[in-house]
């Protein structure tokens, strides 16, 4: 995996130098959190632990780097995912008006023109929702 910029490789020179100092590894987590380069940390700790799979710093690092992925990732998801607003819930409600009208007009004779209503409100939200749905 290539470096976000020269930053990131010269603190994980730093991170080598220092190797048992677990804050140095910390920053350079952080650091390619926040330039979007986990796959860079990761090669790098994995590079260690191919050599020696039993050396305790890279696999706790390794380890912190999928955590954070995974937070990230799961953060992504949700911000992707629109809750529920009132628009939904009005037009939902509009469609349950416009369904009693048009049973309310199909059972009544003397308000047939009812149906007419009913219809027209259940048109106006389908196509309202297909237009908003279309827009997103």
């Amino acid at each position: 995996m290539p470096p976000a910029g020269e930053e990131v490789v010269a603190m994980w020179e730093a991170v080598k130098t220092h190797y048992d100092d677990e804050k140095r590894h910390e920053r350079f987590i952080q650091l390619c959190l926040s330039r979007n380069n986990l796959p860079f940390a990761s090669s790098q700790y994995r590079t260690i632990l191919l050599a020696n799979p039993t050396e305790e710093i890279a696999n706790r690092m390794q380890n912190r780097i999928v955590e954070l992925a995974t937070m990230t990732y799961i953060a992504t998801q949700s911000n992707l995912r629109k809750p529920l607003n009132k628009s939904w819930r009005m037009s939902g409600f509009v469609l349950f008006i416009g369904l009693v009208l048009v049973v309310a007009g199909a059972l009544t004779p003397q308000a047939r023109s009812l149906i007419a209503v009913g219809c027209s409100l259940l048109a106006f939200v389908v196509i309202l929702r297909q237009k908003i749905f279309n827009d997103e």
